[in-house]
């Protein structure tokens, strides 16, 4: 449902190839400290269970409005190298917004179907629902999509030799014996669960994120040394690994565990010796072993400490390709959009400079911030509300049983008009000051009209504004809009 990434194949006329990895723009969506950014923040990820899923941003967004769908377009923020015609040389590296046009949405079994010649759907196989990938792949678009998966192919098979042999990086995929299960759900029940098939477009796919990962961890750690968000994983102690040494011990097999270059190639060798279901019990322990992966900012990393990630060999790592689902990867991005803006002239800008402005900071009541306790704070909750101002685009097409205007004014009287009372500001008042019912922005109206709402109602459902998803926060808005005016 939500499909993060896209990737693209472009001969240029020199012989040298664009390879492109365009990852879904979810900060066009989702403002730098707007309500929907807060909450992403506080959730952080999105939680996959056996029969639901717990998700990070509003389905309208994580499903629909940034995944990037087939036959559609789409916004994302792109990474597109200039190869050489062997791919062995990156001549040229660009990072930007873009906008794509997913030509095939596809399943991994599709694209593996197509890269051995197959047919990517079985017969009668019937379509997936809507808003999902997997879609029938259109006939003629099969040759060029085999050709371009195959270079992908051969790019993945190179980019992972060169983390092997140079980066020393360490394999620790189960491959068919479990690393990641695929449930039966009948009636809401799962009745069945087996290992997912491990397909070497896993690992194409995978290899390419890696990649764009990379590429965009160099990139903001070169424009932002002392802030830039990276993924790094310590090496680890020799002593860490005695309980798999005293296994291949067992099996007259040697570990050597003092360098992450050593223990792969001992790994390598206890698995050409033993059955597949011995060998991922040698990588289950070695992960074991590991210590954990960390997210760091620059700036609060011990002078000398390593930087680089253990186990994929590499020497700067970030998380860029998962914005829908990772709140880091949201993170990255805005880094990763604000490298690419100009100094201006000899003075060095942080990070912090472009990636945290983007909006006023709000003093309006919402669900994260709670109900304003004194006089003082609800005059400055009308006067933070009354300047943050909405150009007449911000309002889209509107609708024609509530218009824009109408909406406006009643959520504008439904925050200002809840507490004012109290506070002995009437809505004569208001427009005394010259506080206009335009000059509220959207995400607080919907922040305060919700925040009102849950106030009204939440003490006799004993719910709590902290516990209240994201999506009550739009129907209680609406709620409090509808009800307002009708």
């Amino acid at each position: 449902q939500d499909i993060d990434d896209a990737m693209s194949v472009h001969h240029l006329p020199s012989g040298d190839v664009e390879i492109g990895v365009h990852i879904a723009d979810v900060t066009h969506f989702v403002a730098l400290n707007s309500a929907l950014d807060r909450e992403a923040r506080a959730r952080g990820t999105t939680f996959y269970l056996v029969d639901r899923r717990f998700d990070m941003l509003p389905s309208l967004l994580s499903s629909n409005l940034c995944s990037l769908h087939g036959q559609t377009d789409r916004l994302a923020v792109s990474v597109i190298w200039t190869l050489s015609s062997d791919l062995e040389t990156i001549k040229l590296t660009w990072y930007g917004r873009t906008i794509i046009h997913n030509v095939a949405a596809m399943t991994y079994e599709q694209a593996a179907n197509i890269l051995e010649g197959r047919a990517p759907e079985k017969a009668g196989e019937e379509p997936p629902p809507p808003l999902t990938a997997g879609s029938p792949v259109r006939k003629k678009l099969i040759p060029q999509l085999k050709k371009d998966l195959g270079l992908l192919t051969t790019l993945a098979r190179k980019r992972r030799k060169t983390r092997e042999d140079v980066g020393g990086a360490v394999d620790l995929s189960s491959r068919d014996i479990g690393g990641e299960l695929k449930f039966t759900i009948v009636d809401g029940k799962p009745v069945a669960v087996k290992p997912k098939q491990d397909l070497e477009i896993h690992h194409t796919i995978a290899e390419l994120m890696i990649f764009a990962n990379t590429s965009v961890a160099a990139k903001i750690y070169d424009r932002f040394p002392g802030s830039a968000l990276l993924r790094i994983h310590q090496e680890v102690p020799e002593d860490r690994f005695d309980d798999l040494k005293e296994m291949l011990v067992a099996g007259n097999l040697k570990l050597d565990g003092k360098s992450n270059m050593e223990l792969a190639e001992s790994l390598k060798k206890a698995e050409n010796k033993s059955v597949p279901v011995v060998a991922a019990l040698f990588r289950s322990l070695a992960t074991r072993a590991m210590s954990e992966a960390l997210y760091v900012s620059t700036g609060d990393t011990k002078e000398g400490q390593d930087l680089g990630h253990y186990g994929l060999g590499l020497s700067t790592y970030t998380h860029f390709t998962s914005p829908i689902r990772r709140y880091a990867d949201v993170v990255v991005h805005h880094q990763l959009l604000a490298s690419l803006i100009e100094p201006k002239e000899q003075h060095i800008e942080t990070a912090n400079n472009h990636a945290t402005v983007a909006l006023p900071d709000s003093a309006v009541v919402s669900m994260l911030k709670g109900k304003p306790e004194t006089d003082a704070e609800k005059d400055d909750l009308i006067r933070g509300t009354a300047e943050l101002v909405v150009g007449n685009g911000a309002a889209g097409t509107g609708a024609e049983a509530i218009g824009i205007d109408d909406l406006i004014d009643g959520a504008a009287s439904a925050l200002l008009n809840e507490d004012n009372e109290a506070a002995g500001t009437s809505s004569e008042a208001i427009e005394a000051a010259g506080i206009s019912s335009e000059a509220i922005a959207i995400d607080d109206l919907i922040g305060g009209a919700a925040s009102m709402h849950l106030d009204e109602d939440n003490d006799a459902e004993g719910t709590s504004q902290e516990s209240t998803g994201i999506d009550d926060l739009i129907d209680g808005a609406a709620f409090a809009l509808l009800n307002e005016d009708n």
